[in-house]
């Protein structure tokens, strides 16, 4: 292997001491290595970079692999870097996460009062997603333009309700967010749109011709019981005409039920409900009352208030494409290599034992 790509070794060992030398932008060091790429098709080049604490130095290294099953790193250390026993090394500043009146909040702190996010698994798979995403946007070396991060920055701002720049100024004093902090969030919100279409291609038009019915938009109340039981009585109630969801929701609300909540409603493409959710409701017409449904967060008495068939062409494509995106996603988080750095030990094995199982 390494007569074979003697000439890729030393063209890639001079560009990470350019990267070096000049003190290059990860983004940037991205975009060249494409251009080595080109000239070296059959070697598979990847660039991985860290950055020293102590002195907010990057450190890179190129990984290069050939035919025959082994990978080459290679790195380059200048005199004047930081020396070995102190990378790694942080500042006191840096294990601080919030200061209010000046109150600091850790980071340890932060992280053991989150014990609730063991419960959340939405919230554990959504850094689990932004992390195997950004490994692929540094592979992909991904780049976008200024157009392309407004749109994204407008989009942010619309989903917060931030019609206004006096709306936006008061969000950010309320949030402690800065104009770079917004501009960084807008950047990765468009890089990673545009990884998206990228994975997706040409398949996401395909998907939405053989499955039109599973982006129809579901217009749906669900309410929370105490218990399966209650539920069943409800839904035969409705059957039998003796009560409507309505007058069960605000029976449940006045009993003061600790487990009732009143009825929300809610909009969504039938591919994102919940899979008890969605095989409850698959042959369900407007007006039905389903249940009991167990959910994660407990048993839920529905009613189907509207079905929207997807016309909108653009909007259903969009769909289509994040859901390719999201089983795409979902393998490559089969075979990730996830660790924890926090919890409780038996949480953690908990945890993987009910990921095998849902996986399965």
């Amino acid at each position: 292997m390494l007569e074979s790509t003697h000439g890729t070794l030393l063209e890639v060992l001079e560009y990470i001491a350019t990267l070096v030398r000049d003190k290059v932008t990860p983004e940037r060091a991205c975009g060249g290595l494409e251009e080595l790429r080109v000239r070296h098709p059959r070697a598979g080049i990847e660039l991985v970079w860290e950055e020293q604490q102590l002195d907010q130095s990057l450190h890179y290294d190129a990984l290069i692999r050939g035919s025959e099953a082994m990978t080459v790193s290679l790195s380059v250390c200048p005199d004047a870097a930081v020396a070995w026993p102190l990378r790694g090394v942080q500042k006191s500043c840096d294990s601080d996460l919030l200061r209010v009146n000046g109150v600091v909040l850790r980071v340890a702190d932060a992280v053991a009062r989150l014990d609730v996010l063991w419960q959340s698994e939405t919230l554990m798979q959504s850094l689990i997603d932004g992390c195997l995403i950004e490994d692929a946007l540094r592979a992909q070396a991904i780049q976008v333009g200024a157009e392309e991060v407004q749109t994204a920055l407008d989009a942010i701002r619309r989903r917060r309700g931030l019609y206004s720049a006096a709306d936006t100024r008061a969000w950010m004093n309320s949030t402690g967010a800065t104009e770079q902090t917004l501009q960084l969030l807008a950047i990765d919100v468009a890089r990673g749109k545009k990884l998206r279409d990228v994975i997706v291609g040409e398949r996401a038009q395909a998907y939405l011709s053989e499955h039109a019915r599973d982006f129809d938009t579901l217009s749906i109340a669900q309410l929370q019981m105490p218990s399966e039981e209650m539920a069943r009585a409800a839904v035969e109630a409705v059957r039998c005409g003796g009560k409507d969801f309505h007058q069960i929701a605000e029976h449940a609300f006045v009993s003061g039920h600790a487990e009732a909540e009143r009825p929300y409603f809610r909009r969504v493409r039938r591919y994102r409900l919940e899979a008890p959710l969605r095989r409850a409701l698959v042959d369900a017409e407007p007006g039905a009352v389903v249940g009991p449904v167990r959910l994660t967060n407990g048993t839920f008495l529905i009613k189907l208030l509207a079905v929207d068939v997807a016309e909108a062409v653009e909007q259903s494509l969009d769909a289509a494409k994040s859901k390719v995106f999201d089983e795409w996603l979902a393998e490559r988080k089969r075979t990730a290599q996830i660790a924890w750095f926090w919890g409780n030990r038996q949480c953690t094995k908990l945890h993987d034992c009910a990921m095998s199982d849902l996986q399965q």
